[in-house]
């Protein structure tokens, strides 16, 4: 059945095998709509849905280029797909794609797309090769900030921006890809896995749950991602931007993350765990976490690196540690960060030989056991604690270390400088002290 009319007053309902309505002017409501094939819905301004609409093959609406598509609650909107074309989807409703995509296009001049999802309401693709999109023909602005509903996906999520803003708060079940300028994507409930995303200006990604970042998050300003539970930057992703900041119970970097010049800052109320490449050439690296374990096989390129051992008692696994390039190296207290330090456990620590400047220890205590520290000929280790060396031993240009009580099982060597030992009450002496070209404690 086919209706073809200037304009239609009153609640329409309609069934047939086929059901194809349109009209050159007013608004439409609808009420119940069922078809055993498809439905095509075609209006010149607002169109409201007050019944279930459904057909067994596809279903297509199009509202007036800046009118409002309005999904009354407890409405089920279904087709095999579905497909909008509207300036504002007001969804309060269930709005289903059964065998295919769920595809949502602004029908606006400038493209821009409004999603107004109203609590409870839910956008569905959840065949396993199926997504739910948004200007996925034409980009344009994409806003849907109202943090209500939950979009759900077998496969992509994905918001096609372009050169302008994504704006995106609700539940999200899927991978999220998207592009535009910003990029700013939250849920206040579930989990949040992205691939691939793009901004042309900063990127924001927060949530309540895990989030995972599975592909290239590329951003030209600042990149900021916000866990309430566990963050994961995947191997093989990559999150890159002018700055870093990414924070989370538990953060576990086994990607890249890599800055133009700014700043990368991690901070792991838990623990964080890295085994990506880390770099922020001439620039800081902060890592702010109780433990701190070097995983996987990473290489670190820094300015200056700082971490941050934030409880009482703090440890610092460097195992695992391939390389690290930085004029100065702070462990357990970071002035810079305003952390005074904590009692340091050292495992290990790699190589460490690419740190040039300076090697400092916070106050506390520093424990070293079965570990050593070793760097260029040039390079300062300031333990700016109690020294616990045990077995391990430090090896640099010049090593200081000062303490209320001040005791030293291990062993100190100096490639040419000297060794400076200050405790204002004790120094206890049980390991060996060198300095290559002439002895001096």
């Amino acid at each position: 059945m086919d209706v073809s009319t200037h304009a239609i007053t009153g609640m329409i309902t309609a069934s047939g095998n086929s059901l194809g309505i349109s009209t050159a002017a007013g608004n439409l409501v609808f009420g119940t709509l069922t078809s055993s094939s498809g439905i095509t819905v075609g209006g010149a301004a607002d169109i409201n849905l007050n019944g279930n609409v459904t057909a067994t093959g596809a279903l297509s609406i199009t509202t007036g280029a800046t009118n409002t598509l309005t999904v009354a609650g407890s409405v089920v909107a279904a087709g095999s797909s579905v497909a909008f074309s509207t300036a504002t989807l007001a969804d309060n409703g269930t709005i289903t794609a059964t065998a295919g995509n769920l595809a949502i296009q602004s029908s606006d001049a400038g493209n821009a797309l409004a999603v107004l999802l109203g609590a409870g309401a839910q956008l569905n693709a959840n065949f396993t090769s199926a997504n739910v999109t948004f200007n996925a023909t034409t980009a344009g602005a994409i806003i849907g900030n109202s943090g209500n509903g939950a979009i759900s996906a077998g496969n992509l999520v994905n918001y096609n921006g372009g050169v302008n803003a994504v704006n995106v708060a609700a539940k999200i079940n899927g991978t999220i890809t998207a592009t535009g300028n910003p990029v700013n994507i939250s849920t206040t409930s579930g989990n949040l896995s992205f691939g691939a995303l793009t901004s042309g200006a900063g990127m924001t990604l927060s949530g309540a749950g895990n989030i995972d970042l599975n592909g290239p998050a590329v951003a030209i300003g600042a990149s900021t991602v916000t866990s309430g539970s566990a963050l994961t930057i995947a191997a093989g992703g990559t999150q890159s931007g002018s700055s870093i900041s990414d924070s989370a119970t538990n953060l576990t970097v086994d990607g890249s993350l890599i800055t133009t010049g700014g700043v990368i800052t991690l901070n792991g109320s838990s623990n964080v765990a890295i085994g990506g490449a880390l770099s922020a050439p001439g620039a800081t690296l902060s890592v702010i976490s109780p433990t701190i374990t070097i995983t996987g096989a990473p290489a670190i390129t820094a300015g200056q690196v700082g971490l941050a051992l934030s409880g009482a008692n703090g440890s610092f696994d460097a195992s695992a540690l391939t390389g690290i390039t930085a004029t100065n190296l702070y462990l357990g207290g970071v002035p810079f960060l305003g952390y005074g330090g904590s009692n340091v456990t050292l495992t290990g620590t790699g190589n460490l030989s690419g740190v040039s400047g300076l090697f400092q220890v916070g106050a506390g205590t520093y424990t070293a056991t079965g570990s050593s520290v070793t760097l260029p000929g040039t390079a300062t280790a300031n333990l700016s604690a109690t020294a616990n060396l045990n077995t391990g031993s430090v090896t640099a240009g010049t090593i200081s270390a000062s303490a209320t009580n001040l005791t030293v099982d291990g062993s100190l060597i100096t490639t040419g400088g000297v060794i400076t030992l200050n405790g204002s009450s004790n120094v206890a002496i049980g390991g060996r002290y060198l300095r290559r070209e002439q002895h001096s404690v």
